[in-house]
């Protein structure tokens, strides 16, 4: 284990990178640059098509001119100690196809549902532990047609945000940690292709609804730890 560490990157990243007019693929995740801010001049990388700074121990801001990385199709930058105020700069990331901003605080950035939810080649979203919670303005949204992984975990949502279902092809759902009060809602049963339901860890009452029982395709349900009463229905 000492060898892992003491292998791993860190220090000042040289601008000398520009040079790699060619460079496609990214991958900087699991190394340890001692708390820098991510360089701004990773946003003029522009042939990018895959940046991981996953758990890297970066901070601070998230440059804005990350949105410049127009053919990025992947973009990891979880588990750092990341902020951005807002999330508009996402806008320019036309072909992107994977997001993670896990453990970033975007508890500011109000226009995050909007911003996302046009990305039209989106299929995974992973914002868990961002400090989200139900914002007003970010209910009438226009729905995506592409969102198939939706991975909410640990915020501070106290009830499901109705947008989720609108995004009917959606195939994963982690709702799991959060302050989620009240019953289950019905809704969720519009979500045909639902594969993955989580909602364990919250606050919910009442019983399971008889719409969780018209998912014919859900694999994997768990209400672990919840509030939950009465008997689980026959299914016909």
């Amino acid at each position: 284990m000492e060898a892992y560490y003491n292998s791993r990157l860190g220090g000042k990243i040289n601008p000398s990178l520009l040079e790699l007019k060619h460079l496609s693929s990214l991958d900087l995740s699991y190394n340890d640059f001692n708390s820098i801010h991510i360089p701004k001049f990773f946003g003029l990388l522009e042939s990018l098509t895959y940046l991981n700074l996953c758990r890297a121990q970066f901070q601070g801001p998230i440059p804005h001119n990350l949105g410049n990385l127009s053919k990025l199709q992947y973009l990891d930058l979880g588990g750092n100690n990341l902020k951005s105020k807002t999330l508009q700069w996402v806008s320019g990331l036309s072909s992107l196809q994977y997001l993670d901003l896990s453990y970033a605080d975007l508890h500011t950035a109000n226009d995050w549902v909007q911003v996302t939810l046009k990305l039209p080649s989106l299929l995974e979203l992973h914002f868990s532990r961002c400090s989200l919670d139900n914002d007003p303005s970010s209910i009438n949204v226009n729905s995506s047609k592409s969102l198939v992984v939706l991975d909410l975990f640990r915020n501070r949502f106290s009830s499901v945000p109705k947008w989720i279902f609108s995004l009917h092809g959606l195939v994963s759902i982690d709702l799991s940690g959060n302050s989620l009060e009240g019953p289950i809602p019905d809704y969720f049963g519009n979500i045909s292709f639902l594969e993955v339901l989580d909602l364990s860890w919250n606050h919910l009452n009442s019983s399971i609804p008889n719409s969780l029982y018209s998912l014919n395709r859900l694999q994997f349900l768990s209400l672990r730890d919840t509030q939950l009463q009465g008997p689980i229905s026959k299914i016909n």
